[in-house]
């Protein structure tokens, strides 16, 4: 779904692939693969990739990371609204 953003993205810009890969220090063939949805991007090159073309991934509602226990202390707690 985040790889389709960034794809539209691109093009609302006018931004290539190659333009961005410069512009991000990523290899071009992992940039491609990763927008193929072949490969996976490092933290730190998908952070290059969203602040290049001014995104922000933000977590789906709800969301909690964590052990199964943490996870169902969180769901009680936005349950009561605490």
């Amino acid at each position: 779904m985040f790889r389709e953003a960034i794809k539209k993205e691109m093009s609302m810009q006018g931004v290539t692939v190659s333009a961005l890969s410069a512009d991000c220090g990523i290899n071009l063939s992992s940039l491609s693969g990763f927008l193929h949805g072949e490969r996976t991007l490092s933290l730190k090159h998908l952070d290059n990739v969203l602040g290049r073309l001014n995104l922000v991934m933000l977590p789906r509602e709800n969301f909690v990371f964590g052990e199964p226990k943490t996870l169902e202390i969180a769901r009680n707690i936005m349950k009561r609204g605490v």
